[in-house]
């Protein structure tokens, strides 16, 4: 499989008790939601269009349930389809229960609730729910944001709510709010609509930092609400009154800087590399005592905490889960459909014979956490979508009335072709519905590969395998029990403790696999994995693996992941680049050459015509063990997303011809190739002026150009280049270890946690 050179890449600590006695099926048990499964038949997919089909089948056969996890639950050609066979079963009388993040699928929040709107009245049920609503911290700061009482800075109006009698009416409002029968504080969350808030959620979520500027400098006063009023008429004047302001905002200087500051906290924060850039950019409009807030200011910080799961259970029998989202790019082969990426991914597919009940209360667990969940009637009463939604029609009023000059006769044109564009809910339902029938029919008619066989390979998995659920969570515990505790961050050594389960068992299974090591021929360890930007627990387990402090012999390790040229998140693979030369360089003078596993790194290469072929599979071989699952080996998946998976052990058979088949892969130099001597033997100011020119190139393809000023473009050049520094810095001081390694390793987790 190549050559081998001592550990590749960063990955961690973890175990810390060496060699010891190896992972017991008990101890793999206790970081499982619930117990043992057992499989009646189990198989891994690899095929888009296998997937697919398997999941479109396991809904049309559903009797009573259906749930559903995923993080992207989009509206294109083949959603549509498994969307209409939802609805299909709910009308039929079955559950249906949807959660999908809220950060990811706000802009299709009138497609949701069309999808629950179209299911209501029938024999059974169709629900869809948000996961990681904002906080009651974060609503109160959008109200404040909005009020038009900055901290100093150049804000919009409103000034005198924040008069002392203003503030006190503001917090009396969150105070007396009540949620579920119990007051909101103690529940975490707030559906008011204070002020502008909706309005900067509503372009938080959207993505719009035009519309959150909008909010911050131009944004109501207390006896304000952003709520619309009922009916169209109502409608249509709520937002003629706000594209008003959205175009007269446009001429601000303030507005233009705060636009700029929010899209730059996208990149870096203004203050160099920060973990809470949003935040950073926000916090000169926010009174001194909700800017100085330590809980707001960690709410900020957790904000795109995502719901990383893929999850389809059915009756509570059938299940799938793996990398794969709801999107065309997951469940097609190329074609002219698509307008972007192919992912190569994996699915495993089980039918159950017992504990079916274990993954449904894993799925209740997250479809009630009250403090990080929102029903679809929820988000519209805190962050409603109707200016955001409305906007195209705005742009279409302004190109309508280019020709008119500026004052009195433009300001009519506008709010005139504007009220007669902007569509009222039930109309953007409407809409959602018609091109989801569209869709759809375009998937059988034009997709070619609709009812072809899928070449793609399928692995069964062994009999009697030994099969549990495994997640990475939001909530504190081994095991909780309502009411849940939200867990924010993680640390390294007490992963269990913090939820995050897989990467207790990712930890464990790496050094489990070293006391295995040699007692059978090929790679111990295979990460196969999309984005590889390890976390620092996982980092200081491969340096373990390696220095002696675990005895490895025999044990070798392949990691097979993106290149540049493959992946759909360029930001992870350069910094990344920078955290295995670390592991290289730090090898070249620690390595223990007697107890060292041998590493291998392979990257993707751009193949195939058309559509770019893009890694998004997440799979461990860990000596006898597999995880297949969601999980991604980076910082993120660590430190804020939840994530899900089986932990397989026991299936010989299934394993081997598993990695025969990468075997393959890696041995297709057109496909792959050994990036092993490049790491050894490339001086990393060769690789920092590679990245430099891929940044540059990523800058114009994002048309940063547009609204950075070269000087700001040079600034930023420098800042990544000072980023790609401080991830070689803190990989070498995490790997070097001691107090200060720890310290540094807490820091490289913080830091790099939102990418």
């Amino acid at each position: 499989m190549g050559r081998w050179i001592a550990p590749a890449v960063g990955l961690s600590a973890a175990l810390i008790l060496a060699g010891c006695s190896g992972l017991s099926d008990r101890a793999v048990l206790r970081e499982a939601s619930g117990g043992r499964l057992e499989v009646r038949y189990g198989q891994l997919i690899l095929g888009n269009d296998r997937a697919f089909r398997s999941k479109l089948g396991m809904i049309q056969d559903a009797q009573t349930s259906v749930d559903v996890m995923y993080y992207i639950y989009t509206d294109d050609h083949s959603s549509s389809v498994l969307s209409e066979a939802l609805l299909a079963a709910a009308q039929r009388g079955v559950r249906v229960r949807l959660l999908v993040d809220y950060h990811y699928n706000y802009r299709l929040l009138d497609h949701f609730t069309m999808l629950e709107a179209r299911a209501r009245g029938s024999r059974g049920s169709l629900e869809v729910r948000f996961y990681n609503r904002p906080t009651r911290n974060i609503v109160m700061d959008a109200a404040l944001l909005t009020l038009g009482c900055p901290a100093g800075a150049a804000g919009g109006g409103g000034a005198a709510a924040c008069s002392p009698a203003g503030m006190a009416e503001l917090r009396q409002r969150f105070a007396d709010e009540r949620v579920d029968g119990r007051p909101a504080a103690e529940v975490g969350i707030s559906n008011l609509n204070v002020g502008g808030s909706g309005l900067f959620l509503s372009g938080l979520y959207a993505r719009r930092p035009d519309v959150m500027a909008l909010a911050v400098l131009q944004g109501a006063g207390l006896d304000g609400s952003a709520t619309p009023a009922a009916g169209a008429a109502g409608l249509a004047t709520e937002l003629q009154a706000t594209a008003r302001l959205y175009e007269q905002s446009g001429a601000l200087p303030p507005f233009a800087r705060l636009v700029t500051d929010l899209r730059l906290a996208t990149v870096f924060a203004r203050d160099g590399v920060s973990s809470n850039a949003t935040f950073e950019a926000l916090r000169p409009y926010l009174p001194p005592e909700r800017a100085e807030s330590a809980p707001g200011a960690r709410d900020w910080e957790y904000l795109t905490d995502f719901l990383h799961h893929k999850l389809l259970l059915v009756d509570g029998q059938r299940v799938q889960l793996g990398g794969r989202n709801i999107e065309d790019s997951y469940h097609m082969r190329p074609n002219p459909l698509l307008d972007k990426y192919v992912f190569v991914d994996t699915d495993l597919y089980a039918t159950l014979e017992r504990g079916g009940e274990h993954l449904q209360r894993a799925f209740e667990a997250l479809w009630s956490f009250r403090a990080m969940v929102a029903s679809t009637a929820e988000i519209r009463q805190h962050a409603p979508n109707d200016f955001v939604a409305n906007l195209p029609a705005y742009g279409a009023a302004m190109a309508a009335c280019a020709g008119t000059a500026p004052g009195p006769g433009r300001e009519a044109c506008l709010a005139g072709e504007f009220g007669r564009r902007a569509v009222a809910l039930a109309g953007r339902e409407q809409q959602h519905a018609t091109a989801m029938g569209q869709r759809a029919r375009a998937y059988y008619a034009r997709y070619p590969h609709a009812a072809a066989a899928d070449d793609a390979p399928a692995f069964d998995l062994d009999p009697g395998a030994l099969v549990a659920y495994v997640e990475n969570l939001p909530f504190r515990g081994r095991r909780p029990a309502p009411p849940y505790e939200r867990s924010y961050g993680a640390e390294n050594g007490a992963e269990g403790r913090h939820g995050k389960h897989i990467h207790a068992l990712w930890r464990a299974g790496l050094l489990n696999a070293c006391r295995t090591a040699g007692e059978r021929p090929g790679p111990t360890v295979v990460l196969h994995n999309a984005y590889f930007f390890p976390p620092s627990n996982l980092v200081e387990t491969f340096g373990r693996m390696a220095d002696g402090s675990v005895d490895c012999r025999g044990a070798s390790v392949v990691v097979l992941t993106n290149s540049a040229e493959t992946t759909d998140l360029n930001v992870i693979n350069l910094l990344a680049r920078h955290s295995l030369k670390a592991f290289v360089d730090h090898l070249a003078t620690r390595r223990d050459a007697a107890q060292s596993a041998q590493f291998a790194i392979y990257e993707y290469r751009k193949f195939g015509g058309g559509n770019r072929i893009s890694l998004h599979t997440k799979v461990s071989v860990l000596g006898d063990d597999i995880i297949v699952g969601s999980a991604n080996a980076d910082v993120r998946s660590y430190m804020m997303d939840s994530n899900n998976g089986f932990f397989i052990r026991g299936a010989p058979r299934f394993r081997q011809e598993y990695l025969r088949h990468l075997d393959e892969l890696m041995r297709d130099e057109t496909k792959t190739r050994d990036m092993t001597a490049y790491y050894r033997s490339t001086p990393r100011t060769a690789i920092v002026e590679e990245d430099r020119r891929t940044f540059r190139l990523l800058l114009a393809e994002y048309g940063a150009d547009q609204w950075l000023a070269p000087p700001l473009q040079a600034e930023l050049e420098q800042r990544f280049v000072g980023l790609l520094d401080l991830v070689y810095e803190l990989t070498r001081a995490t790997l070097e270890g001691g107090r200060k390694g720890r310290e540094k390793a807490a820091e490289f987790n913080r830091l790099f946690k939102p990418l």
